[in-house]
């Protein structure tokens, strides 16, 4: 069994979609990765992108429940 050396331990990335990079960058709070201001989703300055998406995964729950 090989020791894991990542920082992320329930993460495994396989290939280079979602490269073990751009996590780490992610959690270092990278300033120059595009797309992560509310903004950048035509939401209010103010609003968190993680309460958008729960009220997004909220809404297509019910509705695929409804379908």
């Amino acid at each position: 069994m090989s020791k894991r050396t990542s920082m992320f331990n329930n993460v495994r990335t396989e290939g280079a979609i979602l490269p073990a990079e751009l996590l780490q960058r992610l959690v270092s709070g990278d300033t120059t990765l595009e797309g992560l201001k509310p903004t950048d989703y035509h939401l209010s300055p103010s609003e968190r992108l993680n309460e958008a998406a729960t009220r997004a995964w909220n809404r297509m729950t019910g509705i695929w429940k409804t379908y």
